[in-house]
């Protein structure tokens, strides 16, 4: 399973590839669908995390007196 941002990215678009395979059954697509969610909400939650340690550095950087 992927680990970090990119390659959280890679499996969703890997998997919307396979869904516009036209020889994919039902079945498979719905598997992939609720694969390629997954992979696009922990992309998510891993670019939220950043995005709060940014903010967290420029909140400690914005306190250091001069």
């Amino acid at each position: 399973m992927a680990e970090n941002f990119e390659e959280k990215l890679e499996d969703a678009k890997a998997i919307l590839q396979k869904l516009l395979e036209s020889d994919i059954t039902m079945s498979e697509s719905m598997k992939a669908y609720e694969e390629g969610m997954k992979a696009l909400q922990e992309a998510q939650k891993l670019l939220d995390e950043a995005v709060l340690h940014v903010e967290t550095i420029k909140q400690q950087n914005t306190e250091l007196p001069e």
